[in-house]
């Protein structure tokens, strides 16, 4: 999928620059009379007239600033409950099973096998093994390299 996307692009980009390379053969003259060269002048420069006031601002004075609280006595009905802990649902825990087997079979009579056996000895120790078996009983026409093989190994 990932290589059509690729040969996609790479043909609309190669038609892109197919495109943008069209010569235009005559473009085309203008003629362009100067009547007298410009020499600006003084005159012809805006001005300001007026200087902006400023303001100084001097920041190292502080104010002192006065704080007041003005206490007014509120009426309250509010009685706080006593709380309850919410209920939190169990979930079941997840089966995990010790020991597993996996078998299939395809085309070309090719068989690929797994066991895997695990005794827990305790709580920080266990002994596990391993049988994984990949086999092809051949049979591809037009193949140039041997396509019979028998891969089988023991952990």
């Amino acid at each position: 999928m990932k290589i059509h996307l690729i040969y996609c692009a790479f043909f609309f980009l190669l038609v892109q620059v197919t495109f943008s390379q069209k010569k235009i053969e005559d473009i085309g003259t203008e003629v362009v009379n100067v009547v007298k060269p410009y020499t600006p002048t003084i005159a012809d420069a805006s001005k300001i007239k007026e200087i902006p006031g400023q303001n100084v601002i001097d920041v190292n004075t502080k104010e002192t600033v006065n704080y007041t609280i003005f206490s007014v006595p509120v009426a309250s009905t509010f009685t706080p409950s006593k709380g309850v802990a919410a209920r939190v649902d169990k979930i079941a825990e997840e089966q995990l099973f010790t020991n597993y087997v996996s078998l299939a079979a395809g085309n070309y009579g090719t068989v690929d096998g797994a066991l895997y056996v695990t005794q827990p000895l305790d709580n920080n120790a266990f002994v596990s093994a391993t049988f994984k078996h990949l086999s092809s009983q051949g049979g591809i026409k037009n193949v140039d390299l041997s396509n019979k093989f028998y891969d089988t190994s023991l952990d």
